[in-house]
C-alpha cells in the first residue's frame, strides 16, 4: 500500500483505523491513498510507538489483527450473557476478599 500525503481524503484512513480493515483487503494488490499531512504524522508517530518502522507496517498489523478483534468481541459478550445468568439465578455475590485475606492470615 502507497501512502500519498497532503490535505485530502482523511477520512478513509480513519475508516482503517476504526476496525474497518480486513473488509476487501488482498496483500497481493496495491492500492493508493491520499490522506492528509496530519493524519500521516498521527499514523507515523503511532507506528513509531508500538515499534514498527513505518505506516505500512503499522496497517498491516491492525488489517491481520481485525479478525481477532471480532473474535474478542464474541468472547466478552459471552461473558456478558454468563454474567447475567448468573445475577439471574443468584442475585448479588458478595464480595471474597475479605475471607481470602483471613485464610491468607492463617
Amino acid at each position: 500500500m502507497v501512502l500519498r500525503r497532503n490535505r485530502t481524503a482523511a477520512i478513509a484512513a480513519a475508516w482503517i483505523l476504526e476496525g474497518e480493515s480486513g473488509v476487501g483487503y488482498n496483500p497481493g494488490m496495491s492500492r493508493t491513498l491520499t490522506i492528509s499531512d496530519k493524519l500521516y504524522q498521527r499514523l507515523e508517530a503511532e507506528a513509531l510507538a508500538r515499534g514498527f518502522e513505518n505506516v505500512e507496517q503499522l496497517l498491516e498489523d491492525h488489517a491481520s489483527n481485525g479478525s481477532d478483534f471480532s473474535q474478542r468481541r464474541a468472547v466478552v459478550d459471552n461473558i456478558d450473557r454468563l454474567r447475567n445468568r448468573m445475577f439471574a439465578m443468584y442475585g448479588e455475590m458478595p464480595d471474597s476478599t475479605e475471607l481470602i485475606r483471613e485464610d491468607r492470615s492463617r
